[in-house]
């Protein structure tokens, strides 16, 4: 049987450590990040995440770095605000990561891109279904990573998890489509977080310290334990309920949470 009982693993992780980062953050490392250029690709949870941050910038008053809504269009034509700001767009379409690592290209390639201080792509949970090979993707990921090296040496990339859903058991029949699929060699996941977790593993391990662990903030509990399943002999970490309402997305104080991650990392991405 595929299906098993989530399980709380306990971490040395202080659940509010990005809030006492940014809560002692001097006014010369804020000013510093608001004269930088950082451009964000993303779909869903990124916009989560953007009105995570909008919500900051009344909390910490030295974050006043603009936040841009853009399309992919927009940043190839030039047709931009001049100065500094947090440029965000939706990056290709959803359950196509391949497409997101394209338009992240054509972005990076662009003006913008070009004068961009830090930038990051982020996939979405829909990319990494059941049969959605997270290995293949973190390959096309890292060699769209090491042209960005060479083409951007100016830019700092931040690399970024994946984002994760509540557990959820399949049904009979979604197994017996499974063995099918197996039969015919196409890759099956008994559980989509199963392959967000091991790109996010990945990730973690190819690119420390320069991660934005999405992942790692929405399956930690305000106790300091992450939730965590086993699937055989696969982890699969997922989304804390307290940080959604309906097991995908993320409520007002998961949207928070993880905006406040990402605003740790950019201030570390000064450096």
């Amino acid at each position: 049987m595929l299906g098993f009982a989530p399980t709380m693993q306990r971490t040395e992780e202080d659940a509010t450590q990005a809030r006492a980062v940014l809560e002692s953050t001097s006014s010369s490392r804020w000013q510093e990040l608001s004269q930088s250029t950082v451009v964000f690709g993303h779909q869903s949870i990124g916009s989560n995440i953007i009105e995570g941050l909008e919500t900051l910038a009344h909390r910490y008053p030295g974050f006043d770095l603009p936040i841009v809504a853009l399309s992919v269009a927009d940043a190839v034509s030039g047709e931009l605000p001049a100065g500094p700001g947090l440029f965000h767009f939706a990056a290709g379409r959803n359950r196509d990561p391949e497409a997101k690592i394209e338009s992240f290209r054509q972005v990076m390639a662009s003006e913008l891109g070009q004068r961009a201080r830090i930038a990051l792509l982020k996939f979405c949970y829909a990319d990494f279904g059941y049969e959605i090979d997270p290995d293949r993707v973190f390959e096309a990921y890292s060699r769209a990573a090491e042209e960005l090296r060479s083409s951007n040496p100016s830019t700092r990339l931040l690399h970024v998890t994946a984002p994760l859903t509540v557990p959820w058991r399949r049904t009979a029949l979604d197994r017996g489509k499974d063995l099918v699929k197996t039969l015919v060699r196409r890759p099956v996941y008994a559980d989509p977080n199963v392959a967000r977790s091991r790109y996010g593993a990945r990730v973690v391990d190819r690119y420390s310290p320069w991660v934005f662990d999405i992942a790692r903030v929405e399956s930690t509990g305000r106790d300091g334990s992450r939730g965590l399943q086993k699937i055989g002999e696969e982890d699969a970490y997922f989304l804390r309920r307290e940080w959604t309402e309906d097991g995908e997305h993320l409520s007002a104080p998961g949207r928070e949470r993880v905006a406040e991650e990402l605003l740790r990392m950019l201030l570390v991405a000064l450096d």
